[in-house]
């Protein structure tokens, strides 16, 4: 039996479908060309891509998507941790051109202080922060 997001997807097309305002459902596929799996989008794709308006907002300006769902072989290639959070579509690698990781990162540890977001993971890298909706509380700095 077809979802709804089955029919929307044949019906117009997989990139013209809109999480929020400002994200796609494209933007959750594997890099490798993987779609999303459909099965996620209203549980997980849909409330992680509100919590990304809710950056935007902070950020006020444009969010850009590194990285959401991984499959586990493209994860194993970027070297991801065989528990990542883009295994299961709970994950984004994020940065902005407005700011660098560093003030990105303190500005999402400031939205989940206030309960603007969820208290999921948070990890700043060089160029990115990693955001999750995966277990509470995680927060990590590499190579900074």
């Amino acid at each position: 039996m077809l979802t709804v997001w089955d029919r929307m997807r044949a019906w117009f097309g997989h990139r013209t479908i809109a999480l929020t305002p400002h994200f796609m459902l494209y933007e959750a596929d594997c890099r490798n060309g993987v779609r999303y799996p459909s099965r996620w989008i209203n549980s997980r794709a849909i409330p992680l891509a509100e919590d990304l308006e809710e950056i935007r907002r902070a950020v006020q300006g444009p969010v850009y998507i590194n990285s959401w769902y991984r499959t586990p072989d493209y994860n194993r290639r970027v070297g991801g941790t065989t528990n990542s959070q883009h295994l299961e579509g709970r994950a984004v690698d994020i940065w902005t051109p407005e700011m660098t990781a560093s003030t990105l990162y303190g500005i999402i540890l400031g939205l989940i202080n206030q309960r603007k977001i969820a208290n999921g993971g948070v990890g700043r890298y060089n160029s990115f922060v990693h955001y999750d909706h995966g277990p509470a509380g995680r927060r990590w700095q590499t190579g900074v």
